[in-house]
């Protein structure tokens, strides 16, 4: 579906999803919450995000005591209904737009005979798209419109982004053999849309599963913020650190309540998901372990490992939650399953491209790795794999490694370029001798 109509839905109902982000902090402000109390959002649109919570994990008194949960939404394409689908971003999107509404002037008024309504407007640029929200009227709104700007009037029995969504997801289409099937259930997979669709269906969940706290006043908001305030979702992968209450939530759905010890409640509070579209799989506990991948005391969301390890703080060795690189490739090659990473060094991409490989891949290894050990043992290993299975010339792995360092100057306190380049360069060397 890489039709212009699924590209512009994507660009839309992508702002919308960058916006439900700075929603789910304005329903906080809303209740009454200060800036520096609120919990973030679970929705993530860049696993960065982790180790920053984590840093915040450590701050929590016993955080080494936290248990860390997985889980996995599945069936995450395939049973949604279309129905729910729609109800739940259009939910989203009323949301959204009517808290934008507010803060811009002169909202829904009329001036000599015009009508000034909510748009929503996204910018096609170079690589990206941008959005904004305005207040116009229908002569300018059409004076904007260009092959590089889209123009959505919300309001007024007027739905533009609603439209794009309920047309790509009621005609998703897909071949089998020689026949064509129109798609009846589930969020449209391939289409350019469904990641944000998928996003924002589950972020609808999550603002009903807040608002009741939220709604509830004082003590069970405090609840909400000690309990649920470290939890985050990319896709369908959760991790969930510090919170007693999220098998409740999880296991029990939507269509069940639950009661938090010590404040009860005259109705209790809801689980989070549809249990009769979604299944929550429990993958992963740092109290116990089932994977070679995974032992005690750790776990992996996307590329990130967090694991305990003891650290000396005031000369007192202390047990603190860090991050580092997780390798998704052990679990696969345990199973017979081979991954092909970068590029093979003969092909025709340019020096450049090839090489910088060790630039990108280093500028992740240090967003990821919260102590220095495991930074440059990644970036080690990185260099020795294209070095050692990819035939990279080993002089320009270095080179472009000591770029990298040269714009990073300071990472882990170290003004010096040496300190970073040789534990790299030596670890390289060890592991091409071994």
């Amino acid at each position: 579906m890489f039709t212009p109509v699924s590209v512009w839905c994507a660009a839309v109902w992508g702002a919308i999803r960058k916006d439900a982000v700075w929603l789910w902090s304005q329903l906080q402000a809303e209740a009454g919450v200060a800036d520096g109390e609120m919990a973030p959002s679970w929705l993530i649109l860049t696993a960065d995000t982790i180790s920053e919570s984590v840093a915040r994990l450590n701050m929590v008194p016993d955080s080494a005591k936290s248990v860390l949960d997985c889980f996995d939404v599945e069936q995450y394409y395939t049973n949604v209904p279309h129905q729910d689908l729609l109800r739940q971003l259009r939910y989203v999107l009323g949301m959204v737009s009517s808290r934008r509404l507010r803060g811009l002037p002169g909202a829904q008024r009329v001036s000599d005979g015009a009508v000034w309504q909510l748009h929503l407007i996204v910018y096609k640029k170079e690589l990206k798209f941008d959005h904004e929200w305005l207040i116009l009227t229908e002569h300018d709104a059409q004076r904007k419109r260009s092959d590089k700007c889209l123009v959505l009037k919300i309001g007024d029995g007027a739905n533009g982004p609603m439209q794009l969504a309920e047309f790509v997801i009621m005609n998703a289409y897909f071949k089998l053999g020689d026949q064509m099937f129109r798609q009846l259930i589930g969020i449209p997979m391939g289409a350019n849309p469904s990641p944000a669709f998928a996003d924002l269906y589950l972020v609808a969940y999550e603002i009903q599963f807040m608002l009741q706290f939220l709604h509830s006043g004082g003590p069970y908001i405090r609840a909400f913020l000690q309990w649920f305030s470290f939890i985050h979702r990319f896709q369908d992968d959760v991790f969930v650190a510090h919170c007693k209450y999220i098998h409740d939530g999880l296991a029990l759905y939507v269509e069940s309540f639950f009661q938090l010890d010590g404040l009860p409640h005259p109705r209790g509070f809801h689980g989070l998901y549809p249990g009769k579209f979604l299944n929550i799989a429990h993958e992963q506990c740092s109290q116990w372990h089932v994977l070679p991948d995974s032992p005690a005391n750790m776990v992996h969301h996307q590329d990130v490992a967090i694991y305990l390890r003891v650290v000396k703080m005031g000369g007192q060795p202390v047990p603190k939650w860090q991050t580092r690189v997780y390798n998704k490739s052990i679990k696969f090659e345990a199973a017979g399953v081979q991954f092909v990473y970068y590029p093979d060094v003969s092909s025709l991409l340019s020096t450049r491209c090839k090489y910088g490989i060790v630039l990108s891949q280093s500028n992740r290894f240090v967003r990821r790795c919260t102590i220095p050990h495991d930074f440059f043992e990644a970036a080690a290993r990185l260099i020795h794999y294209m070095v050692a299975c990819k035939h990279y010339r080993l002089d320009y792995c270095l080179e472009f490694y000591v770029q990298f360092c040269n714009h990073r100057l300071g990472i882990y306190g170290f003004f010096k370029l040496e300190q970073l380049v040789r534990p790299v360069r030596d670890a390289v060397n060890r592991l091409l001798s071994s």
